[in-house]
């Protein structure tokens, strides 16, 4: 069985269309927006990085000089000692012919990085000079290597802080993307809604005209769509002054309906009242004609033919007048007619009169 889809209102249209759109925009604003930053707040690191740098490379230098002349071995955690540097977090990795050591200075002083931390950044640096890595149980941090003679110094600062700004960025461009999509829908919710409005008022001018009965009888069609929503210099406006348009011009045509109707009848009455008297006389003259019966057989045939073609005429004339009285909604009308008085009416001679009148009181009645 073949499902049906209900289809979508033109505002539901509009407003997917709309939301859908400015959502699209916001978010290829957010991720350039964000992306813009991000590479801002990088590179201010890396300067940041490439200054702290110099300053380990002229230490580890030192240091280096000193251990040759001592004989001690070269490590991350002796170039550090008694050194102060701003903030926790930085992090010198070495690389000598003695070994290869390194720390992450902490509120507590320093620590030492494993062996798998170091093979990390050993990667890092291979890839790239100056890059970011993930150390496990430490966090990301920016990196760049440099030389002191023949040990490699590596130097980084931790990326918390962009991290957490991109975050605080992003969340905050969520929430002011979710807020402005929701006032946006409400605006233009109630935009498309007083927009259509006239359309809808059109729709129910058309139904309450629709449900009147137009087929029959004097029908005068007095809805229209209001003055207010049939402003021409709007499109819905223009709309709805060209139904009223319509409906003045339908209304104009049912009236003339109506009177060539009405015209119609009356003429329908009027000739077959005026056909039954000269009708009546045909046939009553006929009838007279018939009683003679002296007359020579062609004659009486043509008689009888035209008073056959009377009664036919006279049963046509009645059924256009009873049907012009029921145009005009005339209801039939049921009573009782005298014979009687018809047949001494139709009496010709006072004899028949007077034979007529003795019976009168056997007279049927009879009920149309």
């Amino acid at each position: 069985m073949r499902m049906t889809h209900r289809p979508l209102t033109l505002q539901t249209r509009l407003m997917a269309a709309v939301i859908g759109f400015v959502s699209l925009i916001l978010i290829i604003v957010a991720v350039i927006t964000s992306a813009t930053l991000g590479q801002a707040l990088e590179g201010r690191l890396q300067d940041q990085v490439g200054t702290t740098a110099s300053q380990t490379t002229y230490l580890v230098a030192n240091q280096a000089r000193v251990s040759a002349l001592s004989g001690e071995p070269l490590t991350a955690k002796t170039v550090l000692n008694g050194q102060h540097f701003q903030g926790p977090g930085l992090l010198l990795a070495i690389a000598s012919p003695d070994g290869a050591s390194g720390v992450v200075v902490t509120p507590d002083g320093t620590a030492d990085l494993t062996d798998k931390q170091l093979l990390e950044i050993n990667d890092a640096v291979k890839a790239a000079p100056n890059t970011a890595v993930a150390l496990e149980g430490l966090g990301s941090f920016r990196v760049t290597v440099r030389e002191a003679g023949a040990v490699a110094v590596v130097t980084g600062l931790p990326r918390n802080e962009v991290q957490s700004t991109m975050a605080q960025l992003l969340t905050v461009i969520a929430l002011a993307t979710l807020g402005g999509l929701i006032l946006l829908a409400l605006t233009t919710a109630v935009t498309i809604r007083l927009s259509l409005r006239p359309l809808r008022a059109m729709a129910g001018t058309a139904t309450r005209v629709a449900n009147q009965p137009l087929d029959r009888g004097e029908v005068t069609i007095t809805e229209r769509v209001p003055a207010s929503e049939a402003d021409p210099r709007t499109e819905t406006g223009l709309l709805g002054a060209s139904l009223n348009k319509l409906l003045d011009h339908v209304n104009d045509s049912l009236a003339s309906r109506q009177q060539n109707e009405e015209r119609m009848r009356r003429f329908v009455a009027d000739a077959s009242h005026e056909l039954r008297t000269p009708l009546a006389s045909i046939r009553g003259y006929s009838e007279l004609s018939l009683r003679d019966r002296s007359l020579p057989e062609t004659t009486q045939t043509s008689l009888e033919r035209i008073q056959a073609q009377s009664l036919r005429m006279t049963r046509l004339v009645e059924d256009l007048l009873l049907l012009a009285r029921l145009d005009e909604g005339q209801e039939l009308v049921h009573g009782s007619v005298d014979l009687t008085q018809l047949a001494l009416e139709g009496s010709p001679t006072p004899a028949r009169r007077h034979r007529s009148t003795a019976g009168a009181s056997m007279s049927p009645r009879i009920r149309w």
